[in-house]
């Protein structure tokens, strides 16, 4: 398939129909990108992903219909920088979703129907500089859940049920955070 081409780097195939990934879909390909917003699929297939951690940086799942991640799921993914599963009804992601990811700078997960963030969700996420959770169902943040992410500047809250926001919640990273956006939330207290 093309998918063996060692040359073939950046794979975009929003808004094609795409249902399933088979495993063997990026077998020794040695893609930096792969972009599959906007299709239907159902399930993540961390195989498939597994295949291509070596290479891949950006990865676009976003507006899809993926209604759960496995536990672990991006753990072989080191090197991605961008990862976009916005748009899917995945709910509250395992703890040991992303914690692998190093080199992530970038995570969208907005309008995921997540009701709950674990305090431990975002450890490790070192180079993390971009957080968007806009449009889910959080009423609150617990306590630690964005410490030592030492890059943090932009924080994008907007459209959740939160209550209130504590310094707690930003632990030592309140000194890096740019851009805190919290608007149609419910807080009565900061």
């Amino acid at each position: 398939t093309f998918a063996r081409n060692p040359n073939f780097r950046h794979l975009s195939a929003f808004f094609s129909g795409i249902s399933r990934i088979a495993s063997s879909a990026f077998t020794g390909s040695a893609l930096d990108t792969v972009d599959l917003d906007y299709n239907q699929l159902t399930e993540y297939n961390r195989e498939a992903f597994d295949v291509i951690g070596a290479t891949l940086e950006r990865l676009f799942l976003g507006d899809n219909q993926i209604s759960s991640l496995p536990s672990g799921a991006f753990n072989n993914l080191g090197r991605v920088e961008v990862l976009n599963i916005a748009n899917n009804p995945i709910g509250n992601p395992p703890v040991d979703a992303f914690n692998s990811m190093v080199n992530l700078a970038t995570l969208i997960m907005h309008d995921c129907q997540i009701h709950e963030l674990d305090p431990l969700q975002f450890q490790g996420l070192n180079s993390l500089k971009d957080l968007r959770l806009a449009g889910n169902h959080l009423t609150n943040l617990p306590d630690g859940l964005f410490n030592q992410l030492w890059n943090l500047t932009e924080i994008d809250l907007d459209r959740n049920q939160l209550y209130t926001l504590s310094a707690a919640t930003f632990g030592t990273s309140v000194s890096t955070i740019r851009y805190l956006f919290a608007w149609f939330n419910n807080i009565f207290g900061i």
